[in-house]
């Protein structure tokens, strides 16, 4: 009888990441609608993917902190391929 394997145990669980990265891109507009503009850190990968989403949709903008203080304007395609070690300022988009 040890054979026997429960059925549940074949079940796999899909992450709900639809809803996380829903609830992740509508937290990260509120915060830079009451600030203004905000600072992303290298290792939020979360923040920057959802960063980059509102970016490609028109609602904020992006910069890129170089490493001497200077930023850099990044297009929709820079939001995907950037460093991943720099820094991102979070700001609203005009007229948004």
């Amino acid at each position: 009888m040890s054979d026997v394997v429960p059925s549940f145990a074949s079940v796999v669980p899909f992450p709900r990441r639809a809803a996380t990265r829903q609830a992740e891109t509508a937290a990260l507009l509120d915060a830079v609608g009451s600030a203004g503009s905000l600072e992303i850190v290298p290792r939020a990968f979360a923040a920057r993917d959802a960063a980059a989403a509102l970016h490609l949709m028109g609602f904020v903008n992006l910069d890129e902190i170089q490493p001497d203080g200077g930023t850099r304007r990044l297009s929709a395609n820079d939001a995907r391929t950037a460093p991943p070690f720099l820094t991102w300022r979070v700001s609203r988009a005009p007229g948004r």
